[in-house]
């Protein structure tokens, strides 16, 4: 008996993968669609005249230089069914970090100087700066003023909090080949 079942089971599965590949085939693809909250992001990203760059559908992100992080990025992400607009930016990760209760308190008190800006530490433990905005109410110049001033926090933040970062790693030397004999 089991051998019975067994020979119809290998051709039964074999129709099977034949009828998912040609329905597959069969079915088109389906053009991406940019969502109405998306598409808006993405006008008003252009409204700003900042350079931007889409990472997904709801993610993209706004290069800035700062004095003393040189290069970075603030990452635009939209929330809650795209109704929220986040602007953040990495301080620190947490492995850069010395834990330190002058840490903490310096990093509470950077909270209170600072308009607008959250600056906290996430679920991974590093250290970000932060504006929550609504979708909703916001235009091209409000915009940029937020970009602006998660910029220029995460440049004042990192120089203050600097003294209890750990140094970057050294960069790795690449290896040197050993001297050629002369003749």
């Amino acid at each position: 008996m089991k051998r019975n079942h067994r020979l119809w089971l290998a051709p039964a599965l074999l129709l099977l993968t034949l009828v998912t590949a040609a329905r597959a085939q069969e079915t088109p693809a389906q053009p991406l669609v940019e969502s109405p909250a998306a598409a808006a992001m993405s006008k008003l990203l252009e409204g700003t005249g900042l350079a931007h760059n889409k990472i997904r559908e709801t993610v993209w992100t706004v290069p800035f230089k700062g004095e003393v992080k040189k290069d970075f990025n603030v990452v635009v992400a939209l929330v809650s069914d795209g109704t929220v607009v986040v602007l953040f930016a990495v301080l620190a990760e947490k492995a850069q970090m010395k834990e330190t209760p002058e840490l903490w308190q310096q990093l509470l008190r950077m909270n209170d100087q600072f308009d607008r800006v959250k600056v906290g530490i996430d679920g991974d433990g590093d250290a970000f700066v932060r504006v929550d905005l609504s979708l909703r109410i916001l235009d091209p110049e409000e915009m940029k003023a937020n970009l602006e001033q998660v910029a220029a926090a995460t440049d004042e933040i990192l120089a203050a909090i600097q003294p209890h970062l750990l140094p970057p790693p050294a960069p790795a030397t690449p290896a040197t080949p050993p001297p050629t004999p002369q003749n």
